[in-house]
């Protein structure tokens, strides 16, 4: 499908060059691999025709380009596949913008099973979660997203990094939008104003452009910046969370009656921290308060499994996440169906109620298994890409020869992990 105003006629680059020592595969059209009979396993269909990569491009952006390979079919499978570009391209519908980007983050995830992830892969893995673990009740009062600005959150570089962000903090202004209702806007830092709109908010942040920590923010209720609902803003933090295991310390042990491992003191290195005093700036230049009077008032952070690799970690993000959404929905499914605490709607639950530190601010489980959390994020990458084409696509395995080096360099084996 074309961008508007464009033509809906694909640009089609040349077929790759066959590698060396290998046969050139000729195009093909299309491919019809079910029987009429059921295609049981009696041999009734037959498997894909292979097919030569061709560069297909829906705009004129080279960032939406796809491409089309083989993949394998089962003799039961009925669909009547596209092995190559038709030269009437007037029947060949392309996926939407909103595919490819899709389609990119589900390459990213399958590209080495232990490279680093990106922030689309992730956020693409993130939104079919929360659909999925929060109910709509509860769902309106969590915001799940991820800090775009990185620069805020730089440390390698000491205090030029200081200076960088204390510029950027200094830029942020809070700005009346509607006078009536007392409705502002944050600029300068846009996810401020749906951290303000929500009593929660969970968020991925790059910290040094290498590192992905979780925070979890929680709002008080009952006290606002402004505006009437559903417009207005919450206005003090009474709960801010870190939730990651590299730079976590390693907890000492403690007497029974003092071991609370939501204390920061126990776990929280110098960098952790820092961080801390980076959001902390931000929150409060975003015109919020916060709950006491000091930072042991409000800081929670929560423990997670130790992280003794360097690019599980956002993989680990995902898995914290979840862990968390779950908490949430069973915090309101405890007000909003059990009336285990009270009749309160989920939204006016305070954060520093001891039900919530029972509910949200525990430690979280100590067993994690990489590949399989990560092989989840791939089927809910592949399950959004097939949702974005319409539905005219399916999940498949494809058979691949090759892996270009990150930054392009030369060919490998693909094989393992």
């Amino acid at each position: 499908m074309s961008a508007p105003g464009q033509s809906s006629t694909p640009n089609l680059a040349p077929p790759p060059t066959a590698a060396p020592g290998s046969s050139p595969t000729a195009p093909l059209e299309l491919s019809d691999s079910g029987s009429d009979d059921g295609g049981g396993g009696g041999g009734g269909g037959t498997a894909a025709a292979p097919a030569v990569q061709q560069q297909v491009t829906s705009t004129n952006n080279p960032e939406q380009d796809l491409k089309l390979g083989l993949v394998l079919c089962s003799k039961a499978d009925k669909y009547r596949h596209i092995t190559s570009v038709p030269d009437d391209v007037s029947a060949f519908q392309l996926p939407t913008p909103g595919a490819v980007g899709n389609i990119d983050s589900l390459h990213s995830l399958q590209e080495q099973m232990t490279s680093w992830l990106t922030s689309n892969a992730l956020l693409t893995a993130l939104d079919s979660l929360v659909e999925q673990i929060l109910p709509p009740s509860v769902r309106e009062h969590v915001y799940v997203g991820n800090w775009d600005q990185e620069a805020h959150f730089q440390f390698a570089n000491g205090a030029a990094d200081e200076r960088l962000h204390e510029a950027l903090v200094g830029q942020i202004r809070v700005q009346q939008v509607d006078a009536a209702d007392g409705t502002t806007r944050i600029r300068g830092a846009r996810q401020l104003n749906s951290v303000r709109g929500k009593p929660w908010s969970i968020l991925t942040v790059n910290v040094d452009g290498n590192h992905w920590v979780t925070v979890l923010v929680g709002l008080n209720p009952n006290v606002r910046l402004g505006g009437t609902p559903p417009r207005h803003h919450y206005g003090r933090v009474e709960r801010l969370s870190i939730i990651e295991g590299l730079y976590q310390r390693r907890r000492q042990d403690q007497d029974d009656d003092d071991d609370d491992a939501s204390d920061p003191g126990e776990i929280d290195s110098d960098i952790r921290k820092k961080i801390y005093v980076r959001l902390e700036s931000l929150l409060l230049a975003a015109g919020l308060t916060f709950a006491g009077e000091g930072p042991d008032d409000w800081r929670r952070s929560i423990w997670a499994p130790a992280q003794t690799d360097g690019t599980s970690c956002g993989v680990r993000a995902y898995a914290h996440i979840k862990q968390l959404l779950s908490r949430l929905a069973r915090l309101g499914d405890a007000y909003a169906y059990a009336y285990a605490y009270d009749d309160r709607p989920f939204h006016q639950i305070s954060p520093a109620a001891p039900e919530c530190q029972a509910a949200v601010f525990e430690p979280l489980p100590g067993w994690f298994h990489y590949e399989h959390e990560r092989w989840e994020m791939v089927g809910r990458a592949a399950a959004a890409a097939v949702r974005a084409c319409g539905y005219q696509a399916r999940v498949a395995v494809e058979i691949v020869q090759e892996t270009r080096g990150r930054g392009g360099r030369g060919w490998g084996v693909v094989g393992g992990q």
